[in-house]
């Protein structure tokens, strides 16, 4: 079995998507894939696999800081990212302190983009101009709700 952190695994997912071979059985890091081959990064306006494959390894290991929409309360900042293993996908107060909460990462069953796709975004009366920096990550028992800071994140 190949190591999903390689170039080589990467790459392949990567060129499975531009190819449009892209299935709705998608594993974990395809769906990332999935939502980061939307960003215009090059004069071209395409999206490399050398940069894809650079932002994708920054997300998986570095994280980043998400507005995370909740049931209850407001939104507020969390630090989201995956865990070592890839086996869990995490969050925490932006600080990086406190309880980590996470889904499964084999729990996650789709990605949805947009700011009207789940009932916790629905309780929000959230601008037009930031819906597409939103998504949500549908798990078998949960989702979690999230905007971007901004459409390159």
């Amino acid at each position: 079995a190949e190591y999903r952190g390689t170039k080589e695994y990467l790459g392949k997912i990567y060129d499975r998507i531009a190819n449009e071979e892209f299935k709705t059985h998608a594993d974990e890091l395809e769906k990332i894939y999935d939502r980061l081959s939307m960003f215009k990064v090059d004069e071209d306006n395409e999206l490399t696999s050398k940069d894809l494959l650079k932002i994708t390894t920054h997300v998986i290991t570095a994280g980043e800081v998400f507005l995370k929409y909740g049931r209850m309360g407001s939104p507020h900042n969390r630090y989201v990212f995956l865990n070592e293993n890839l086996q869990q996908l995490c969050w925490q107060s932006k600080e990086r302190t406190g309880t980590i909460r996470y889904i499964i990462t084999a729990d996650i069953r789709d990605v949805e983009l947009g700011s009207t796709r789940t009932k916790v975004f629905q309780r929000y009366n959230i601008p037009a101009e930031l819906d597409e920096i939103c998504f949500s990550i549908i798990a078998s028992n949960r989702t979690l709700d999230l905007q971007a800071r901004s459409k390159e994140v």
